[in-house]
């Protein structure tokens, strides 16, 4: 068992990793649209955890 957790991300640094808004990020996470964990107001997120979403959008765009 990994006992280290990786580090969690803001939304300006998710933002940065997935090259659009802050207020986009936040958004999509509110909706549901974006894998992250929700501390009080804070949307925070895992950025292996995205890196794995976008692959996983990558792919199911090109099977559409």
């Amino acid at each position: 068992m990994n006992t280290e957790t990786e580090q969690l991300i803001d939304a300006k640094e998710a933002a940065k990793i997935l090259r659009i808004h802050p207020g986009t990020v936040r958004e999509m996470a509110k909706d549901n649209r974006l894998p992250h964990l929700r501390i009080g107001r804070c949307y925070r997120f895992q950025a292996s955890v995205l890196g794995e979403w976008i692959s996983k959008s990558m792919t199911q765009g090109q099977a559409q």
